[in-house]
């Protein structure tokens, strides 16, 4: 929507984020049965089965953060702000441009495990390169700075 708003107004803290995600996660336990004790299905509790939708969702850090600490099937947010909209979205984007990129670089670390757990095997007792362990070379340092031949990707 193109409703206008001050950007200063309350953000849930990490920590505030994390005592709600807590609670969702096992309302039966710690809400509900005081409620009523009528044997509460596993579906009530936040999990990979739930979807969690926030109403107003402002920069989207509720959003993000309870679909980080979960795991769950969706999570998604409403904020009919442009702007508070907007910078959450490029929230999301930058997140999920890391995640994949933390993803790739645990690939290839497994991979280069492997190939030298693989030569160990065989008898070629180490990297069979001769490069040291956990030294830079220009593939790590292009994996890691999105660089190839000085141009950023």
């Amino acid at each position: 929507g193109g409703t206008r708003g001050s950007e200063g107004y309350g953000e849930a803290t990490i920590g505030s984020v994390q005592k709600i995600a807590a609670t969702l996660q096992h309302l039966r336990r710690l809400v509900l049965q005081d409620l009523a004790d009528v044997g509460w299905s596993m579906i009530w509790d936040l999990g990979p089965w739930s979807s969690f939708l926030d109403i107003g969702s402002g920069y989207g850090k509720v959003v993000l953060h309870i679909n980080a600490l979960v795991r769950m099937r969706a999570a998604v947010g409403y904020e009919c702000v442009n702007s508070r909209h907007e910078i959450g979205t490029r929230a999301k984007q930058l997140l999920e441009a890391e995640l994949a990129l933390k993803s790739k670089l645990e690939a290839a670390d497994a991979q280069r495990d492997s190939e030298i757990a693989e030569s160990t095997v065989q008898g070629e007792g180490g990297v069979g390169d001769g490069a040291v362990e956990g030294a830079p070379n220009e593939a790590t340092d292009a994996a890691v700075h999105g660089t190839v031949n000085g141009t950023v990707n």
